[in-house]
Order: C-alpha cells, then sequence, then structure tokens
C-alpha cells in the first residue's frame, strides 16, 4: 500500500471522483461520478503494483479477465455503440483500467475520451449509487 495512492487510501480524494460498485474478481470496480460518458467505471489492482508489465501473469490474465466480464456487464446495461479501454499510469501510478462506454453522436465519438469532459454531467447520489446497482447486477 502506497501512502499516497487515492486507490490504496480509499480516502475522500476517491470518493470524489468515484462511487464504489463492487469487487469483481477481487478487482475494485469504480463508477466516475462524471457520468458524461454513460456507464463510465474503472477498475482498479487490488494491489499496489506501478506498471502493467510488474503484474505476474497470473494476475495480469485475471485483472483483464476482470475487463472482459465489466465490458460484458456495461454492454447489458448501456447498450453501448462501443466500449473504450484506457491505462495510461503517468499521473496516478497504480494499474487501474479506465473502462469507457460510446455512443454515435455522444462526446468524443470518433476519438480518445477525455478524463475530464465537459460539461460534466453529475448524476445525485441516488441516481449513481441505481447506476452502480444495474452494473453489480449484470456482472
Amino acid at each position: 500500500m502506497q501512502s499516497t495512492c487515492m486507490y490504496c487510501c480509499k480516502g475522500e480524494a476517491l470518493k470524489s471522483l468515484m462511487v464504489y460498485i463492487c469487487d469483481v474478481d477481487g478487482f475494485p470496480l469504480y463508477l466516475n461520478r462524471n457520468q458524461a460518458h454513460k456507464g463510465r467505471v474503472v477498475l482498479v489492482c487490488d494491489s499496489h503494483i506501478p506498471k502493467i508489465a510488474e503484474m505476474t501473469q497470473e494476475k495480469a490474465e485475471a485483472f483483464f479477465s476482470a475487463v472482459h466480464k465489466v465490458c460484458g456487464a456495461l454492454t447489458k446495461v448501456f447498450a453501448p455503440d462501443q466500449i473504450n479501454i484506457g491505462m495510461y499510469g503517468d499521473t496516478v501510478t497504480h494499474v487501474h483500467c479506465h473502462i469507457v462506454p460510446k455512443y454515435r453522436g455522444d462526446v468524443d465519438w470518433n476519438g480518445v475520451f477525455q478524463m475530464s469532459p465537459q460539461p460534466p454531467v453529475c448524476l445525485n447520489e441516488g441516481e449513481l449509487q441505481a447506476r452502480a446497482e444495474a452494473i453489480r447486477n449484470a456482472l
């Protein structure tokens, strides 16, 4: 655990950006509070590993299997036209995967998704929890 990592600490920095949904095969899954991309989530490695290349083969296979399951659940719930996957690690050095449903004619279609799309689509807590529950039920 890194004391400065928001995914390790699970404190206010994380809670201000995301809502916990559930664990998928042991990996925490979060719903982004900014839902400009309807259904956007982040799947996080269960331990502080800074780079994909530093994961064991077994952990990498389990992580990407969980990514696949999440994509299936998002497809069931939101019926996106495509799902984009992004893994960066420049700023937050804890392996995590942005899983971003995309819709024709909507924000960032035919382009790379923005980290903080504008204008933000901010749902209330009840709406966020309903979205999280729908994803949880589809997994």
